[in-house]
């Protein structure tokens, strides 16, 4: 270790210790402080026994979520490449349209342009 990080580790434990002796010295926050401990080593093994109890119920639990997950992660990476596939398909599509439009803009332009101008005149 270097040198600060041991002056920075002793100095977490001088105040450490301060806490501790200031929380030890009252009588009344000793107390809450062993009753806390207490239901904390209790709802500790409580939970240790109810894991021991249905170990089997929550591997299978966990096993079947996983598995559902592994299905839910497939369907949307399938679902993705599908949508990705269809926006390129529009895009080639829209790119398609606008070529055709603009080839028949073109060719109305055209006839427009051979038609005598009396029968343009006449059929507006």
């Amino acid at each position: 270790m270097k040198k600060q990080e041991r002056s920075s580790f002793k100095l977490v434990w001088i105040f450490g210790l301060i806490i501790i002796s200031v929380v030890l010295a009252k009588k009344e926050w000793r107390t809450k402080l062993l009753a806390e401990l207490k239901h904390a080593r209790e709802s500790t093994e409580q939970a240790v026994e109810f894991i021991k109890e249905n170990r089997e119920q929550i591997v299978d639990q966990v096993r079947t979520t996983a598995t559902e997950i592994s299905t839910v992660v497939r369907d949307i990476t399938s679902d993705v490449k599908k949508l990705s596939e269809t926006a390129s398909h529009l895009k080639d599509s829209s790119e398609e349209i606008m070529k055709a439009t603009k080839e028949a803009a073109d060719g109305m332009r055209n006839l427009k342009q051979s038609l005598p101008s009396s029968e343009v005149e006449s059929k507006q």
